[in-house]
């Protein structure tokens, strides 16, 4: 059988750890087993997989995170011409080859997902940034048929798409709940580390370029709470001597756990070990909290701030709590709320798994991404 589209997605980032990477995996992989025509082309050096064809281009370098060469333009332009896809789906926030792929796709429709607003700490980073919209970033945004982002919420508080919310799409991120749910067993993380009170669960990447993450407030926050609770950190990174001379400085290093890198596979048991999953983000380059849908899918409660696109994940008080970013008071508060109502946070959990296997399932994530390209192909074969 012919596939009836054919689709080439454009991200430096695919498959491997953090929300883009995944994000990106799931959705190539649902187009290409719905029988359309998918091509990935990344920086990522990717293992050999089944599904959608991978085409990785070596970077010359990397800059805050982002993999560059100028290369890519002839490379893109040439992947493209030769595959001829009726859409091109470029990946941003990370800057420069979803950028290139806006300008090569000739008068092919070109679909940008826009996960987040690209956003610096220092001074630096955040001249880098300011400069990269005005050079590229606003053309690519301005030149896309559809921009999908993962939340209503997310669009119309950035600066960059809220000119353009009449060509927006939302199609949030999936839980694949065959994996996250409540049935899984919940003694392995206080059976593997030993540990008898409660328990607070961060999973994020721990590199420079996500401090964002804002790990650093929830160890600060761990000095006051109850002395038996114990604080479960997920993640690796370049920054991770940082966070534990955090907890030293904080007096709190005997009651932080680093567990590493953990296999996808056994993310479950954490999310569901854990009595609360908190990610206390303070800028709005969290597109949608990827961890608190997980968790939530678990059954557990969750505590998220008030920036980016976490509001569409948390409905506060519903599925969990939601507190002002570099709020520690708030935050300290909100933890010991859920940790001493076990009534609570049992609703929450409840509410979280009924809210994420109806609203953020996968294949309605793939089932919407093929609406949007459908429409701009027959949008376009009627001019």
């Amino acid at each position: 059988m012919q596939p009836f589209m054919k689709v080439l997605i454009v991200s430096p980032f695919y498959s491997g750890v953090g929300g883009l990477q995944q994000y990106t995996y799931k959705i190539a992989v649902g187009l290409h087993d719905a029988g359309v025509d998918t091509t990935v082309v990344t920086s990522s050096r990717v293992p050999l997989k089944s599904g959608p064809s991978v085409i990785t281009l070596p970077r010359l370098t990397t800059i805050s995170n982002t993999p560059f060469s100028l290369r890519w333009f002839g490379s893109i332009k040439r992947i493209v011409e030769e595959f001829d896809p009726d859409v091109v789906n470029g990946h941003l926030p990370v800057p420069y080859m979803a950028d290139v792929a806006a300008r090569v796709c000739g008068d092919r429709p070109f679909v940008l997902t826009y996960h987040n607003d690209a956003v610096g700490i220092t001074p630096l980073t955040k001249l880098l940034v300011r400069a990269y919209y005005d050079i590229l970033g606003k053309g690519t945004v301005k030149r896309a048929s559809r921009i999908i982002t993962t939340s209503q919420h997310y669009a119309e508080r950035s600066p960059y798409l809220k000119k353009f919310l009449k060509k927006t799409a939302i199609v949030p991120p999936g839980v694949d709940l065959t994996i996250f749910n409540p049935t899984v067993y919940s003694g392995y993380v206080r059976n593997r580390y030993g540990l008898d009170g409660p328990v607070i669960l961060f999973v994020g990447q721990l590199t420079k370029t996500h401090r964002h993450k804002g790990l650093h407030s929830l160890i600060r926050a761990l000095r006051d709470l109850d002395h038996r609770t114990t604080l479960v950190v997920v993640g690796g990174g370049n920054w991770l001597s940082h966070y534990a001379a955090d907890a030293r400085r904080a007096g709190v290093a005997d009651r932080v756990v680093f567990a590493g890198i953990i296999p996808e596979e056994e993310m479950p048991l954490y999310y569901r070990g854990a009595d609360l999953t908190v990610l206390p983000t303070y800028t709005d380059a969290e597109g949608f909290g990827m961890v608190l849908a997980e968790a939530n899918a678990c059954g557990r409660p969750i505590i998220g701030t008030n920036v980016g696109g976490i509001p569409s994940t948390i409905r506060d008080h519903y599925n969990g709590l939601l507190v002002e970013p570099g709020d520690l008071r708030g935050l300290v508060q909100a933890i010991r709320v859920v940790l001493s109502d076990g009534e609570l946070a049992e609703t929450l959990g409840q509410n979280g798994y009924k809210r994420m296997s109806s609203e953020f399932t996968w294949d309605q994530a793939i089932a919407r991404t093929m609406r949007i390209y459908d429409g701009l192909i027959c949008a376009q074969l009627k001019t």
